[in-house]
């Protein structure tokens, strides 16, 4: 799969934990991905001279699973967890999907349970 640009919208967001939170969002079009893969996510204007700069961040849910998820640990200085930490249900966001190939091949004959 080709990775593609996708409008994201926060459709939750909740702390699991003083430093780590989880963000749920829908895209406009299917975003199509293998567990193990991940998305780079576009921070507005958080690069040198006030450019986009891009952060990658696994994919928790599984890929039947609706909203996609994000475990997301917050890091004081980090421009993109913090980015994603101030976002509210309904704001939007851009994303690159899908990237990686630590993705799980079962052999014939053998399930992963």
């Amino acid at each position: 799969m080709k990775a593609r640009e996708f409008t994201c919208v926060v459709r939750s967001h909740r702390m699991l934990t003083p430093t780590v939170f989880e963000l749920c969002f829908d895209t406009h079009e299917p975003v199509e991905f293998q567990a193990g893969q991940f998305i780079s996510i576009v921070i507005p204007g958080a690069g040198p001279k006030g450019r986009d700069l891009r952060r990658a961040y696994s994919i928790a849910s599984a890929p039947e699973v609706r909203p996609v998820e994000l475990c997301v640990k917050l890091v004081e200085e980090g421009p993109g967890t913090n980015y994603l930490y101030k976002l509210k249900t309904g704001d939007t966001f851009k994303g690159w999907a899908p990237y990686g190939d630590f993705t799980y091949e079962a052999k014939p004959g053998r399930q992963a349970c």
